[in-house]
């Protein structure tokens, strides 16, 4: 648990000047970016605990968490980028609206990214790139999603009707408006349209290229069970082991995530069915849901200056450590990021 505050001189030492570049490459002055922190809210189940949040909300919610466990200063973060697909029309640009709703000034810019699956992992991208040339130094970026709030429209010909609606009422009042609003109409236009994750041009969906993949490079449906059934006895471990205790963030009080399996066996996932690919697809699906993580993204500009012998406790270089204790981290959330895999990785 990160304990000591990040106080504006501490962050202003591990940062370079406050001037602004419009580089288009790293800079060559031996400028690192570094992630100083990340958390990230429970992930759970569809229409279960974040039933009643919007996407919204739980970027707010792993934003608060970050500069909690950080006592990051407000003030020093230059930008805000956060992933998002299925997206509200009202929070069109989650980043931002989170941001300021989770007491970042409103000064500080934000933008949203949306690349499926992989919208999280682009933005934060997005955010080393922004240091690297030279537009930022302290950058907050991750993402969020929810299935259990999603965009269901009406079908477009009742759209058109209902924007059109008002001008015809105009002409012929109310009943105008009634026989406007039949006209042309069929009973297949007074349904709904969920929201879809699939590719517009082609209608595919990211599970059949993928399930297609799997067929193309030999990877059996036996194998993806095998791989399943350990990543949620593995999951649950490391949560039975505290391993995620200074990750994940509590939600209502608990850390608990209820997608995990620990129970799962190669009998009980066998008998899912094909989801995308039917019927002889190997693809299974056991449920969507919802969640949000946040990392800080720093630049380092003196860790060539520092002693780069190795700390013979764990794989970080002392260079990094002492960036780390700068920035106010204390051994044993640093001990954590070592069972991990190195900075220098």
């Amino acid at each position: 648990m990160l304990s000591s505050k990040l106080s504006r001189a501490a962050w202003s030492m591990a940062r370079p000047s406050a001037r602004r570049t419009f580089a288009t490459s790293p800079s060559s002055t031996g400028e690192s970016v570094v992630v100083v922190a990340g958390v990230r809210l429970p992930f759970a189940t569809t229409s279960t605990i974040y039933e009643d949040q919007l996407a919204v909300d739980l970027q707010r919610l792993a934003i608060q968490g970050l500069l909690t466990q950080t006592a990051l200063d407000k003030n020093v973060v230059d930008y805000v980028v956060c992933g998002n697909v299925i997206q509200e029309v009202r929070t069109s640009n989650i980043a931002r609206e989170a941001a300021i709703n989770a007491g970042l000034p409103h000064s500080i810019g934000a933008h949203t990214v949306a690349q499926a699956c992989i919208s999280a992992n682009a933005a934060i991208a997005t955010a080393a790139e922004k240091i690297l040339t030279g537009h930022a130094n302290v950058v907050i970026a991750g993402g969020c999603e929810t299935f259990s709030d999603v965009p269901i429209r009406l079908k477009r010909p009742v759209r058109q009707k209902l924007i059109t609606m008002n001008k015809a009422m105009k002409k012929g009042g109310v009943p105008g408006g009634i026989r406007h609003f039949l006209k042309g109409l069929k009973m297949k236009d007074l349904g709904v349209e969920t929201p879809a994750i699939a590719n517009y041009t082609t209608g595919e969906v990211m599970g059949v290229s993928s399930d297609r993949l799997s067929a193309k490079f030999g990877v059996t449906r036996e194998e993806q069970d095998e791989y399943t059934v350990r990543s949620h006895n593995f999951a649950a471990q490391a949560h039975a082991d505290g391993f995620y205790k200074n990750e994940v963030i509590p939600y209502k009080g608990s850390t608990e995530e209820n997608g995990i399996k620990g129970d799962s066996t190669i009998a009980s996932v066998s008998k899912l069915k094909p989801a995308f690919v039917k019927p002889h697809g190997t693809h299974t699906v056991r449920g969507l849901g919802g969640g949000a993580k946040c990392v800080c993204l720093n630049c380092i500009v003196f860790l060539s200056h520092c002693d780069p012998r190795p700390c013979s406790s764990c794989s970080i270089s002392h260079k990094h450590k002492k960036t780390f204790f700068l920035l106010g981290c204390q051994l044993e959330f640093l001990d954590g990021w070592c069972r991990r895999l190195s900075l220098d990785e």
